[in-house]
């Protein structure tokens, strides 16, 4: 006997409605770390922990209303200066960059988005060394992420 309503179901129990929905991020929604930027490899590809160069990147990729700031920490003593890692920014270069003074007693530096919808990059080099890169994303007061880099050239 076939079930009111159902077609061409032999039985209740043979009927089965499946219904697949996938959802996935917006890429255009979400901030964005690529391989490179104008001036070389991106220290903020968040799969890359070693750099062989002395000039990089410091590129993001931000839809509209949305905002990174990114905070460099040197972690180990440079035989050269004797200090902690240094970076230098090429003055010019900044692209959608908001540049923080760098604070010599923690040895970190602040870099923030000015514009969501705008790519951000800035030409930024470093003398070999250990340095943390914290990610704040869209606001946050704690690390949206964060990552180790060894730069040695």
């Amino acid at each position: 006997m076939k079930p009111r309503g159902f077609g061409s179901c032999i039985s209740w129990t043979a009927c089965i409605l499946l219904i697949f929905s996938a959802c996935a991020p917006d890429p255009i929604s979400t901030i964005s770390y690529p391989p490179t930027g104008a001036y070389g490899d991106n220290i903020l590809l968040p799969t890359k922990m070693t750099y062989g160069s002395r000039t990089n990147s410091l590129t993001a990729v931000l839809p509209k209303d949305k905002k990174v700031k990114i905070v460099i920490t040197g972690k180990t003593v440079s035989a050269a200066s004797r200090l902690y890692g240094v970076w230098y920014y090429a003055v010019g270069t900044q692209n959608n960059w908001a540049l923080g003074s760098f604070d010599a007693s923690a040895f970190t530096q602040q870099f923030t988005s000015v514009n969501g919808g705008v790519a951000s990059d800035l030409k930024i080099d470093f003398d070999n060394g250990t340095y943390q890169i914290d990610y704040f994303e869209n606001g946050a007061t704690t690390p949206s992420a964060s990552k180790t880099i060894v730069v040695n050239y």
